[in-house]
């Protein structure tokens, strides 16, 4: 999960460990990036907004890396227009959620990003 706010980071692992995901938190776009040069992930939950690299870039970046081309990318971003989920598509993004979500929305995202 890349997230930059401590609140949010702390809701999202309780949810996340709860449905049985183990989770990495990264702070920014850049701290993702870093980890996942020497880690392999089976999703990316991806704040849009964050200092330093933002989720946009980020998730630019790692479509044109080999070891995460494929690997599914969510948004999780307060920003609600439909503007902005294209936007997040545009980049790369597999899926969308908005803020503030429940543990039944993240599994439902989650479950539909592998199909």
């Amino acid at each position: 999960m890349v997230e930059d706010n401590t609140i949010n980071q702390l809701v999202t692992e309780g949810m996340l460990e709860q449905l049985g995901h183990e989770v990495s938190l990264a702070n920014n776009g850049q701290d993702c990036i870093t980890a996942c040069n020497t880690e392999n992930f089976d999703l990316i939950l991806m704040d849009c907004n964050m200092p330093v690299m933002d989720g946009y870039t980020a998730t630019k970046q790692l479509r044109a890396m080999t070891s995460t081309k494929e690997t599914p990318i969510i948004a999780l971003t307060a920003n609600t227009l439909e503007e902005h989920k294209k936007r997040c598509m545009d980049v790369g993004m597999n899926s969308y959620l908005a803020k503030p979500f429940n543990k039944k929305e993240l599994n439902k995202v989650i479950e539909e990003s592998f199909g």
